[in-house]
């Protein structure tokens, strides 16, 4: 992809962003269950908040795409390494406050890059594995933990069933649609086929073997992007993080943040 064609995505994005979130906000909380809907002030402090977020993560879209590898910290070799998974289509800039927090805990962290960007849920799947084994290494602690947002807690679902045993710690999945999202019919690539309701990738995610290692499923309470919002619900144990926060911007949210260390640590 073109520095142009980055450059023409980031401007529609900008221009678009408070009608289209507006659109998903009022489609979201009517299709959604009366335990998942919020009040009208709620939803539209949340609306709020995720267009300014996607302001600001669309200015810096192109530069951070034209990048060829994301933010990675040493840390301290003794503890444990992280490795972060954004979601569809979203570049590191989300995940900045969770970095400066490992980075004050001396947590060493790296950021997976899409590749291909519209790859297919299962590559991108594989690709991640390799990624984290070539962290794997040159580190000392236990096994690496795992911080995926959207389309990337997905991937960790799928990345933790092809691992060997002992090389995955804990898994964190923010905002992640477990169930595909309706509105997915609207994504490009084939990880947009990927996000739909029903597809092959996400019924391969509920096969064997299961995962044993622990989970943190936390998804935000106003989700404009996941519908209907109990797609978000991986099991009886997955938590919501109260509060006006959407699907982006709950990533910045320090109750987001503090719950993502307390179960880090």
């Amino acid at each position: 992809m073109t520095s142009t064609a980055l450059y023409f995505l980031c401007i529609a994005l900008v221009s678009i962003a408070p009608v289209f979130v507006g659109i998903l906000h009022c489609r979201g909380a009517w299709c959604s269950s009366s335990q998942e809907r919020k009040s009208l002030v709620h939803e539209a402090t949340a609306w709020l908040r995720e267009v300014l977020v996607l302001w600001c993560v669309g200015c810096l879209w192109p530069v951070q795409m034209l990048r060829r590898n994301w933010s990675r910290d040493p840390g301290d070799p003794s503890k444990v390494p992280v490795v972060l998974v954004p979601g569809y289509l979203e570049s590191e800039t989300l995940m900045t406050p969770l970095r400066a927090e490992l980075k004050k805990r001396g947590r060493p962290y790296a950021t997976y890059k899409y590749k291909p960007l519209l790859g297919p849920g299962e590559d991108q799947a594989i690709r991640l594995l390799e990624f984290v084994r070539s962290l794997d290494s040159t580190k000392e602690a236990g096994p690496i933990d795992l911080v995926g947002h959207s389309f990337g807690g997905l991937l960790l679902r799928r990345l933790a069933q092809l691992a060997k045993p002992g090389e995955i710690g804990k898994l964190v999945l923010l905002a992640t649609p477990h169930r595909g999202s309706e509105i997915a019919v609207f994504a490009l690539g084939a990880a947009g086929r990927d996000l739909e309701p029903g597809s092959a990738f996400l019924q391969s995610l509920d096969e064997p073997p299961v995962p044993q290692c622990p989970v943190l499923d936390l998804r935000a309470s106003c989700d404009a992007m996941i519908q209907p919002r109990g797609a978000a619900v991986l099991n009886e144990d997955s938590e919501r993080l109260e509060g006006p926060w959407g699907h982006n911007s709950m990533l910045i949210a320090e109750e987001t943040i503090q719950r993502v260390l307390h179960f880090l640590d």
